[in-house]
């Protein structure tokens, strides 16, 4: 079984240790090439069957705004997500609404149900 987790949100925003940088800087500019990349890949994958064009400096740049802030609440790396975009493609989510809504799903179900995620059993929790 997995320990308790704890409900809720994890505080104020903390400053990232700069000591860790020299130590993790090859790490982390592989995994940002890999999360651009595969982003990328699924953006034009949709714009391709959707019909709209994309703007690769503009990803390049919403992504590196949208790690750099995260780095601040201790967030992992953000990427597109092949199993929600097909998700909300198949459903029918057009706009940012969608995103919006299934995020706030997510907190919602963070903020008042991670308790019963107490009783799987950690090979659960690696997918």
């Amino acid at each position: 079984m997995i320990p308790k987790i704890a409900a809720g949100f994890g505080g104020l925003p903390v400053v990232p240790r700069f000591d860790l940088w020299p130590k993790l800087a090859i790490s982390a500019l592989l995994l940002a090439f890999i999360c651009y990349a595969s982003t990328y890949s699924l953006e034009k994958l949709y714009a391709a069957k959707h019909g709209y064009e994309v703007a690769p400096n503009q990803e390049l740049l919403a992504m590196g705004v949208a790690n750099s802030v995260s780095s601040f609440f201790g967030c992992y790396p953000c990427a597109g997500s092949l199993a929600r975009s097909a998700v909300q493609d198949k459903v029918g989510g057009r706009t940012q609404l969608a995103s919006l809504i299934s995020s706030g799903l997510i907190c919602l179900f963070i903020l008042f149900l991670s308790k019963f995620l107490e009783t799987l059993p950690k090979v659960c929790l690696r997918w």
